[in-house]
């Protein structure tokens, strides 16, 4: 599996819209994914892989956009 997933938006997403974004992502690409929440985190197990996410916002293009970021926890 990838290091890093990478999803864009043109909003700040809400931890919902997070998890359905991961989802609907996951369910395109025919990924097995479950998601592990753990207090404040939202956390994937990817193809048995345990994925960290984190939001960013970019600011070089305009307008700017929001990334999920699901990266591989180690």
């Amino acid at each position: 599996m990838k290091k890093e997933i990478i999803i864009f938006k043109d909003q700040k997403p809400t931890k919902e819209e997070i998890c359905h974004s991961i989802e609907h992502f996951c369910m395109d690409h025919s990924i097995d994914c479950i998601c592990v929440t753990r207090r404040d985190r939202i956390l994937y197990k990817i193809d048995g892989e345990l994925y960290q996410t984190k939001i960013q916002e970019d600011h070089l293009d305009q307008p700017s956009y929001w990334m999920i970021i699901c990266f591989l926890s180690r």
